[in-house]
């Protein structure tokens, strides 16, 4: 048995040997029961193996850890790790040990798994993300029984016929980044088999300091390069008194229907949240963190080049200039609306029972957003960005809550794997920097305002883990940027040859991510933690000449991205190719023509992969089945594609949202709306309605039941 560390929950092996309970440690009603009989490795006689051992992990990762009694002679123990809460499987590990498990402990802070078995004690990553995820120390003459980790984390207690105290070495955990918080759980089932190794860069420029001056288009070295960037220290800004009229601070918005300044104050965590391990700011009042370059240690990027630079020349000052200011053709890439006026000089701050008019409902969606819709099949979490604010949507009962606080438009959404934080970004306009606001849900409340991007963010993500965030600016800078989910303090920075228009984690690793981006710029970061320090690695991987169907390398850009199963990444491209790649060698390993125009959004889950355009069109294209099996040094196999099914939306559509089983789903379009798929029934239903261009006039009839709008360009709509 095994008791959770806030003594809510006891697991238990049973009622059969293949049962895991998880009871309730006051009433002992069971609340979840998991069976790992299709998880286990079979023997050789077709016997499935039984649980053996369960432990918890802590609180701030609330998994369960299995371990299974095969023998050596039944192929070894394997190791499996489960969501606490829903029972999904996150992860699975075969061959622990020759023989029996016969012991298993788990550091506080969650960083390593110990495991004893065949007279030796292995400590393994808990993230199994490297390329060897264990170590094993000997000693012990007999089998272990127990294993024991001292509170302080620095010693550990093994017996067998003797008891034996080992120093721990383990690196204390950066302060930056927690151990490991809540996994994401809209994850599939992900076999742990570490990259083979890091692939020998291309030709790729070093990457420069935080001013982010464009690149030549040439490689500069083909040595290792490593710059230090010098960070800020962390600054406040508080507001005014209540119903005073004040002077608007730069950077400052104006908060729902009060016209109040922006307040980030962050509320105490209830008992039990997963968002315990983010610091409270400051003391209690109106006050919200502003974070800019928000580390006081120096961070440094180290980049892998692999070319000569003799004979080449560093561009001059304007030739950078023209190079950094030319917007990309791609519609994929965000560009901010035309700005037709400017934030008021000054504000009255009305007191709360004298508010006279506040926001009742929000009817459309910002079209001109790229990835600004987002939707938690796990979670019901359903959100949008309208202009300068965040509409949370209870599809149930269409009930809307607001999240206010930026004062321009919103680019570009992303929410937690968790579903207890989101993310958005707005653009810089005269005075008002870029921002990214960090949401609290379900409080609703903003936590964290982060400024760093010179223009405008055009993509984010959150890592598999939930520990980093990722932004990505707009072609002014070319910046990435890479932020720790702890207390979101900049980690690392850098800038881009090119621009990119899309950036995602790989949801079967911790620490490796890619970007995808103009001249058909595909690069493969890998991100590695050191003590203070943060380390991007990036390989840019060659580009097939098949892929440009007859045009100029330049001409095409990758514009969108999704990662697949068995290492593969499929990438979408401005002449409507799709590409699968092998993320263990990064190779192109075929590819398809699908659209005649520009793919704006790819999702792949359920073994189906679904691709809209800018052109309005949604299609559903089945992956057959690969033939033969996959050597651990060959590249993935071609599959047969074959499309089963499409839809036309009306207009580009630059978000997509689906369930694991690729069977309902949610479409972003330029057009305002939000449309709801059911590629079940191939039917698709308009769940947000709005306009593309600018509402000109509006009209209700007689008994306001229903609202009609008239839009520039002369569409009309009509709804209750």
């Amino acid at each position: 048995m095994a008791l959770s560390e806030d003594g809510k929950r006891l697991a238990c092996i049973g009622p059969l040997s293949c049962n895991i309970s998880v009871l309730d440690a006051l009433s002992l009603s069971e609340v979840l029961r998991l069976d790992i009989t299709p998880m286990a490795p079979p023997s050789p006689n077709n016997s499935v193996s039984s649980a053996h051992l369960v432990m918890f992990s802590p609180a701030t990762v609330d998994q369960l850890v299995v371990v299974t009694s095969s023998s050596e002679k039944e192929g070894g123990a394997a190791l499996l790790k489960f969501s606490a809460s829903n029972g999904q499987l996150l992860s699975q590990v075969s061959r622990v040990h020759r023989g029996v498990c016969s012991a298993i402990s788990l550091t506080g802070g969650g960083r390593h798994i110990l495991t004893a078995g065949d007279n030796s004690i292995k400590v393994w990553d808990y993230s199994m993300t490297l390329d060897l995820n264990f170590q094993v120390f000997i000693g012990h003459s007999e089998d272990i029984s127990r294993l024991l980790i001292t509170p302080d984390g620095r010693r550990i207690i093994s017996t067998a016929a003797a008891i034996f105290f080992w120093d721990f070495l383990s690196p204390p955990p950066l302060p930056s980044s927690p151990s490991l918080p809540h996994p994401s759980h809209n994850t599939s089932l992900l076999s742990v088999s570490p990259r083979i190794g890091p692939p020998v860069p291309t030709n790729y420029e070093p990457l420069k300091s935080h001013q982010f001056t464009p690149l030549p288009s040439a490689p500069l070295n083909n040595e290792n390069k490593s710059v230090r960037i010098a960070l800020r220290n962390v600054t406040n800004t508080t507001t005014g008194e209540v119903g005073e009229w004040r002077t608007r601070e730069e950077g400052e918005g104006v908060r729902g229907g009060k016209c109040e300044g922006v307040s980030g104050e962050e509320e105490e965590s209830e008992e039990g949240s997963d968002d315990s391990s983010e610091e409270d700011e400051g003391e209690e009042g109106n006050e919200e963190l502003i974070i800019e370059h928000s580390s006081t240690d120096e961070v440094h990027i180290e980049v892998q080049s692999g070319s000569d630079q003799s004979n080449l020349s560093e561009p001059s000052r304007d030739q950078q200039a023209v190079a950094a200011r030319s917007a990309p053709v791609a519609e994929r890439h965000y560009r901010p609306h035309p700005p037709r006026s400017s934030l008021a000089t000054h504000l009255y701050v009305a007191p709360p029972n004298q508010v006279g008019v506040e926001r009742r409902a929000v009817l459309g969606m910002s079209g001109r957003g790229r990835g600004n819709v987002v939707w938690q099949p796990t979670t019901g979490l359903f959100a949008y960005s309208s202009g300068c604010i965040v509409v949370v949507e209870d599809l149930s009962n269409s009930q809307q809550t607001h999240l206010t606080g930026h004062s321009e438009e919103i680019s570009t959404l992303v929410v937690r794997g968790d579903g207890n934080a989101l993310a958005s970004s707005s653009h810089a306009h005269d005075s008002t920097p870029c921002e990214i606001r960090i949401w609290k849900l379900p409080a609703n409340k903003c936590s964290k305002v982060l400024k760093f991007h010179s223009h405008a963010v055009t993509s984010m993500a959150f890592s598999r883990d939930d520990r980093f965030l990722l932004s990505l600016g707009d072609y002014h800078d070319n910046s990435l940027a890479v932020w720790s989910t702890y207390d979101y303090s900049l980690g690392v920075a850098t800038s881009l040859s090119l621009p990119a228009h899309h950036l995602l984690w790989d949801p079967h690793t911790a620490y490796e991510f890619v970007s995808v981006g103009a001249g058909m710029s595909l690069c493969f970061w890998i991100l590695e933690e050191g003590t203070g320090t943060h380390t991007l690695k990036v390989h840019e991987a060659e580009i097939p000449s098949d892929l440009v169907q007859g045009k100029e390398k330049s001409e095409v850009d990758f514009t969108a991205a999704c990662y697949g199963q068995n290492n593969r990444l499929f990438i979408g491209s401005s002449i409507g190719v799709v590409s699968m790649w092998d993320t263990s060698q990064n190779q192109c390993v075929m590819f398809w023509k699908t659209i005649p125009n520009e793919i704006g959004a790819m999702w792949f889950s359920g073994g189906k992969l679904s691709v809209g355009s800018v052109s309005g069109s949604l299609a559903l294209w089945s992956l057959g089945a690969e033939e033969g099996g996959r050597g651990r040094e060959k590249v993935a196999p071609a599959l047969s594609v074959s499309q089963e099914t499409q839809l036309q939306l009306g207009s580009g559509i630059f978000s997509l949202s689906f369930d694991q089983d690729m069977k309902l789903g949610v479409a972003g379009c330029a057009s305002g709306c939000v449309w709801y798929i059911n590629w079940s029934e191939g039917t698709k239903v308009k769940l947000v309605c709005g306009h593309a261009q600018e509402v000109v006039g509006v009209a209700t009839c007689s008994d306001g039941e229903l609202l009609a709008t008239a839009c520039r360009d002369g569409s009309v709509r009509c709804g209750t």
